[in-house]
């Protein structure tokens, strides 16, 4: 199903995409909310589906793990896939794989395969920036749905080489899953476009320059912006849009880090924040004594009196702290609670300017304090919880100013929902409250006037049939249930956004992101397939994973990445336990494990192409070798090796060499007695000056010099004998 959507809809259904992937089909491949092996094993056949679909990892690596406000797609269906492949979970019958296993490894290796699509003909790889030289306020245009300003999007020799191999490759345009695919337009280094929905075919003029044509398809126009006016990414807006993906990737990866420290602490996460250039420092605070003690809880996290750029006012670094609460990933939705539940000036203006992030327009009383309440965990104090709703209230109010007659009754209104929601659905309640109850304690409440029958009434049964989640549960948002039509619509409306649509590249940019990807799986990946040729049952699963090695090996190789050949060596290398010559018949049980067989094999071939990466793990290469030698398992070319001298040289040509040496040695022995005598006559009678003479014409003694050394066996057999 989901990939039809991605194949007919393309760019536009990203979001969409996200959202079922991380609330629906990876919970039930990982055997979340009581998953049948069944229903796991139908949702990882949908993910190798969409796994195998042309384009897709890279389009859900570069519209998701490298946006700040998404989650990180690709590393968890990676972790997700590592993880169901161990044969530690269900579907294991005795030490054999089951169908679960399987299809997990079918799916890592395709993951790689996709990664290695290029290796004969890769494009400049792109390194992610993890650091700013200037704040830089993201926070604001990702809330409402704009692409962030940066700095400098990448190295532009990079860029430059990515422009002109995307200019280059015949076809350049993404065609991807057989048909043209919508792409997102970058008209600037900022990374700013717009995106839409209507299909496109391409023509190429003779110099490989990409002139798009577009045709006939129905308009659509929303809030005056013609979204379905799209053209295809040239060879310059790509390479652009590539490095402004790389850039905001980096950024992620620092916020990640700061996401960690605001789950132990908030503020020192802002501190975090603050210094990593993600949130703008507060000014020095006022002399005056009143002002001081407004802004004493901001002292302690943003204040700096070294800033290396401009501070601003605390109204507009609560107005970044509140857009960084609503679009961030990853943060307690406790923590979130409990900060917008302070007393302090401060933090009631980061609760008001987070509660006005919120969209109410068009949307029902009780979809709407869902849609809030969702977003973070209530507090357990009263007073906290008051502050909250009335800030919910006030900011209702302006959206709907004809339901409620002022701010109090809607604040009284979202307090009497949130108490019916304990009631209903507390199991420390024993009578529930009905409905006519819930409508008496609201009488009056509308500026001395009841609120309309049906309208409580229809609140009343949205919250008895499904009750408000206010857990710390961090994840994607539901997408089924009474708030879930509110999700589909703001994710249908962020669609039509910047960064509401994939960014889809040409294969000559896309796989300029395969280093930055192989490194995010390569460890897991690698110990997954060492786990599964341990368990393997049949030939085919060990070649399998024998294969992900060899291409997990490649990869490391062509892109310098280190630690995965000694990865693999390290996991092959387990398998030669057999070769231990303490065993009983070694041979034997070498010669009946076909697994332990085709993971020696595969280890040399590793170490014979790709030496080079290897690094820790020689000593595991040479102990196997030993074991061999022992064993007399080696083939006769590594024995012959074995057999030479340092030169080369082996033992019977270093006894052939010694049998010519000595002949020489007896002619020439007839010649010494005249050839000393001369030399005596030449010194003058000196007969020990005329036998020195003679020597140094002759040279050194026969044999001394260039004589073959012991072999490797004889040095082993003469060190035994010693002793």
């Amino acid at each position: 199903m989901l990939l039809a959507v991605w194949q007919v809809l393309g760019v536009c259904s990203i979001l969409q995409i996200e959202a079922v992937l991380q609330s629906v089909l990876l919970r039930l491949a990982d055997g979340k909310d009581g998953a049948s092996l069944e229903q796991q094993e139908a949702a990882l056949e949908g993910l190798l589906d969409l796994i195998r679909c042309p384009g897709f990892l890279h389009a859900a690596f570069l519209s998701c793990d490298c946006r700040l406000e998404r989650s990180n797609l690709f590393e968890d269906i990676a972790g997700l896939l590592s993880k169901t492949s161990f044969p530690a979970g269900a579907g294991t019958s005795g030490k054999g794989l089951g169908q679960l296993h399987l299809i997990s490894l079918e799916a890592l290796l395709a993951l790689l395969d996709a990664l290695a699509e290029r290796l004969d003909d890769p494009p400049p790889q792109l390194q992610a920036v993890t650091s700013l030289k200037q704040y830089i306020d993201v926070w604001r245009p990702v809330c409402k749905g704009d692409n962030p300003p940066v700095e400098q999007p990448a190295d532009p020799a990079a860029t430059a080489a990515l422009a002109a191999a995307a200019a280059a490759a015949p076809g350049a345009s993404s065609n991807i899953n057989g048909q043209q695919s919508q792409q997102n337009v970058y008209k600037n280094g900022a990374g700013t476009g717009r995106q839409g929905t209507g299909s496109l075919s391409n023509s190429f003029s003779r110099n490989g320059s990409m002139q798009p044509v577009q045709s006939n398809h129905k308009q659509h126009q929303r809030d005056g912006v013609l979204n379905s006016s799209l053209q295809q990414l040239t060879g310059a807006a790509a390479a652009v849009a590539a490095a402004t993906a790389a850039f905001e990737k980096g950024l992620k990866q620092r916020v990640m880090l700061a996401v960690d420290h605001f789950n132990k602490d908030y503020k020192k996460g802002f501190q975090f924040l603050q210094a990593n250039k993600l949130l703008p420092e507060l000014q020095q605070a006022s002399t005056d004594t009143d002002a001081a003690a407004d802004v004493a809880p901001t002292q302690q996290l943003t204040n700096s009196s070294s800033s290396s750029y401009p501070a601003v006012h605390e109204d507009n670094l609560a107005q970044c702290i509140g857009y960084f609460l609503r679009v961030c990933p990853g943060l307690s939705k406790t923590t979130i609670g409990e900060l917008l539940g302070e007393p302090d000036k401060f933090y009631l203006k980061v609760l008001e300017s987070f509660t006005y992030t919120f969209d109410f327009g068009g949307l029902s009383f009780d979809v709407a304090l869902r849609t809030f309440l969702e977003s973070f965990k209530l507090p357990g104090e009263s007073q906290k919880i008051d502050r909250i709703i009335n800030c919910f209230g006030r900011a209702y109010y302006k959206h709907a100013p004809d339901v409620f007659a002022n701010e109090d009754a809607a604040y009284v209104l979202a307090y009497s929902v949130i108490m019916l929601n304990t009631d209903r659905h507390s199991s420390q309640v024993k009578k529930k409250m009905e409905e006519n109850e819930f409508c008496k304690n609201l009488r009056g409440v509308n500026a001395g006037q009841d609120f309309p029958r049906p309208f409580l009434s229809a609140i009343y049964h949205s919250i008895c049939n499904a009750p408000i989640r206010m857990s710390d549960t961090v994840g994607a948002p539901a997408v089924s249930g009474p708030a879930a039509a509110a999700t589909w619509a703001l994710m249908a409306e962020r669609s039509n956004t910047a960064r509401g649509a994939a960014l889809v590249l040409p294969s000559a940019v896309r796989h300029a992101f395969d280093t930055m990807m192989f490194r995010l799986v390569w460890g897991q990946s690698v110990h997954a397939m060492g786990v599964v040729l341990e368990h393997a049952d049949t030939d085919a699963v060990a070649r399998a994973a024998l294969d992900g090695l060899k291409t997990a090996t490649r990869l490391s190789a062509h892109y310098n990445v280190e630690g995965v050949a000694d990865s693999a060596v390290l996991t092959l290398a387990k398998f030669s336990g057999a070769l231990n010559p303490n065993m009983p018949k070694p041979r034997a049980a070498f010669g009946r494990d076909p697994n332990a067989r085709a993971a020696v094999e595969t280890l040399f071939l590793i170490v014979t192409r790709y030496g080079d990466c290897v690094r820790s793990s020689w000593s595991n290469v040479l102990e196997l070798v030993l074991r061999l030698d022992k064993l007399d398992l080696l083939p006769p070319a590594l024995t012959a090796l074995l057999d030479s001298d340092v030169w080369g040289v082996t033992v019977l040509a270093a006894a052939a060499a010694d049998d010519d040496q000595a002949g020489t040695d007896a002619v020439a022995g007839n010649r010494e007695p005249a050839r000393t005598a001369a030399m005596t006559a030449a010194n003058g009678g000196n007969v020990a000056a005329g036998v020195k003479l003679h020597k140094a014409a002759a040279g050194p003694a026969a044999g001394a010099v260039g004589r073959p050394l012991k072999s490797a066996r004889q040095r082993r057999a003469a060190g035994a004998g010693a002793r």
